[in-house]
């Protein structure tokens, strides 16, 4: 009976899993930020996008609890004791932990988001395992995710004055994409500076995240651009 308890899993069987989940999760958050880079926008991808997202947040968790277990089970009276011991005196982390899992979910809170918690008020500039990062004017905020399920927050949408928009840019062979393109794009009248503009370039062709005064700034913006010899089109 004792052999039996101490041989359940092997140290290479859980060498095995380990290098196994580890590329499981890398394969689905590289076809994630693929995806992402793919100048196409439709309903499809963008519900591959958030099925992606929902599963790679609950994967993480998941995949650590099915290590732990295995790891306990290659000697259950050792492991299991220390297994404990690390539970007890990490419980606080791994509550936040697990609380960050829930936050993070349903995708509402990611960076450029502006939130309000408490007495802060700022733009999301990372979330990471513990906890976001939150930029206000009193400077950088750390929140953790157990302050965030427990006090609540509040999402602030975007100014309704400002129109959000994306571009596809082809880009310009005899200029540097992403320099001269910001240049030009800083010096435009037409683009509301309060918000950051993003820029994502690859060899042919550049997405821009920008946000626009007026809607009907978009025609004025688009021939701004293809003067300067870029052929913009909205994505």
């Amino acid at each position: 009976m004792d052999e039996n308890l101490t041989h359940i899993f092997t140290w290479e069987q859980f060498t095995k899993l380990i290098v196994l989940l580890i590329v499981a999760y890398w394969f689905f958050k590289l076809l994630k930020k693929g995806l992402e880079k793919i100048p196409m926008f439709s309903e499809f991808k963008n519900i591959a996008l958030t099925l992606l997202h929902k599963f790679l947040t609950v994967f993480q968790p998941l995949a650590f609890i099915i290590a732990l277990s295995v790891l306990v089970f290659i000697n259950p009276l050792l492991h299991g004791v220390i297994m404990g011991l690390v539970l007890l005196f990490s419980f606080l982390h791994l509550k936040n932990y697990l609380s960050g899992r829930l936050v993070l979910l349903d995708g509402t809170i990611t960076p450029e988001k502006k939130i309000s918690y408490n007495d802060i008020s700022g733009t999301i500039t990372r979330c990471g395992h513990l906890g976001i990062q939150v930029l206000s004017n009193s400077g950088i905020n750390h929140i953790s995710y157990s302050n965030l399920l427990n006090k609540g927050y509040t999402i602030i949408p975007d100014d309704p004055g400002s129109f959000s928009c994306k571009l596809i840019v082809e880009n310009d062979e005899e200029k540097k994409p992403a320099d001269s393109l910001k240049d030009l794009l800083a010096e435009s009248p037409y683009i509301d500076t309060n918000f950051s503009c993003k820029i994502e370039s690859n060899e042919t062709y550049s997405m821009v995240h920008c946000h626009l005064y007026f809607p009907d700034n978009l025609p004025e913006l688009l021939e701004t651009l293809k003067e300067s010899g870029y052929n913009a089109k909205r994505a």
